[in-house]
C-alpha cells in the first residue's frame, strides 16, 4: 500500500521525535486526521523492516498488524472482510482469523455478516479499540 509520500513520512518522523523528546506541550492536540497519518507511517515502517530484514519472523506482531490496518480502513470508510485482513502484511489466513477471534473476545473488533453474501462477514474495529488507538497516538508511544 502506497499511502504516504516520502516527504510526509520525514515530517511525520519529525513529529514522533518531538513526542518521544518529552516535547509535547509544544505540539497541540493532534488531530483525528494526523492520528491516523502516524498510523499510516506505523504500517510503512513495519512494511519496510519486513522489506529490509528478510525474515520478517523475527518482527511478526500479527495483532497489531490487524488493529493498524483496521484503524486505517476505519478512518477512511472501507470495509474490511475477514477474508482480507492481514493479506498486506503477509500474515497467512489461518494465523489472521485466529488473532481475530481474540481480539474480539476482548472487545477490539467485531465481525458483522454482509446482508447481500452471506459466505462473507465484515470486521472492524469496536468504539472502544478506536478511543485506544486514538489514545495511543495522541500519546505516541511508536
Amino acid at each position: 500500500m502506497d499511502w504516504i509520500s516520502l516527504e510526509k513520512l520525514k515530517v511525520l518522523e519529525a513529529l514522533v521525535d518531538n513526542i518521544a523528546t518529552g516535547d509535547n506541550a509544544a505540539l497541540g492536540e493532534i488531530s483525528p486526521r494526523e492520528r491516523v497519518a502516524l498510523a499510516k507511517a506505523e504500517w510503512a515502517r513495519r512494511r519496510r523492516r519486513q522489506t529490509v530484514f528478510a525474515a520478517a519472523e523475527f518482527f511478526s506482531d500479527p495483532a497489531w498488524d490487524i488493529l493498524l490496518e483496521l484503524f486505517i480502513a476505519d478512518h477512511e470508510g472501507e470495509k474490511m472482510a475477514v477474508s482480507s485482513i492481514g493479506i498486506d502484511a503477509g500474515i497467512p489466513q489461518a494465523t489472521a482469523i485466529r488473532w481475530l477471534s481474540l481480539l474480539e473476545r476482548h472487545n477490539l473488533v467485531q465481525r458483522k455478516p454482509d446482508i447481500n453474501d452471506k459466505r462473507r462477514q465484515w470486521v472492524s474495529i469496536t468504539a472502544n479499540c478506536r478511543k485506544m488507538m486514538h489514545s495511543y497516538f495522541t500519546f505516541n508511544q511508536c
